[in-house]
């Protein structure tokens, strides 16, 4: 389930987020500093700094999962940045 911040974040560039949505806690941790340095190629980060994170803000969900919410609205956002579909 996804929320309104959350859909119009899909469709346009949008900083609006809602409290208690795990869709725009993960958004906001994708669009984080600490996952920057993480997984951009420049980047100098720790991936356990960013698991971490992820760890403290989502923390009713595995792993796996919270691990795939990131990297779905890091790519998303990614896309958005350079045009692609």
């Amino acid at each position: 389930m996804t929320c309104s911040a959350c859909e119009a974040a899909r469709t346009r560039s949008s900083g609006e987020y809602r409290v208690g949505c795990g869709g725009c806690t993960a958004r906001a941790i994708a669009r984080s500093q600490v996952c920057r340095e993480a997984l951009h190629p420049n980047g100098a980060g720790s991936k356990r700094e960013l698991a971490e994170l992820a760890e403290r803000l989502l923390p009713g969900l595995a792993v796996e999962q919270r691990r795939a919410m990131v990297l779905d609205w890091w790519r998303h956002d990614r896309k958005q940045q350079t045009g692609s579909a």
